[in-house]
């Protein structure tokens, strides 16, 4: 099995420890749940992040996404890296590591 298209909303530069929706504290703590969860689901092969860069979508008109879908770890000026980045990363280097102690 493999997890494709999964990711959380966060507007670049928007932070709050209480990591309420679309801070980027939020995506990070998504995405480190993720890796959790695939941790322990041996049969679970890959994880596909939803997106790279947020990109325009006007169908998208709250406060936060103001016609933008924001699920990138990187936002629209491709060059911000949000907390979700890192904590990506770090989800692909666990479950890496978990999937080589195991012999999977």
């Amino acid at each position: 099995m493999i997890i494709s298209e999964t990711g959380a909303d966060a507007l670049a530069g928007y932070r709050d420890p209480a990591a309420p929706l679309f801070s980027e504290e939020r995506q990070a703590a998504f995405y480190e749940g993720q890796a959790a969860a695939l941790e322990r689901a041996d049969y679970v092969r890959g994880i596909a992040a939803w997106l790279l860069y947020d990109f325009r979508s006007l169908r998208r008109q709250t406060s936060a996404q103001g016609g933008f879908n924001r699920k990138g770890v990187i936002a629209e000026d491709k060059a911000t890296r949000k907390l979700g980045f890192a904590a990506l990363a770090e989800c692909f280097r666990r479950v890496r590591e978990a999937r080589r102690a195991s012999g999977r």
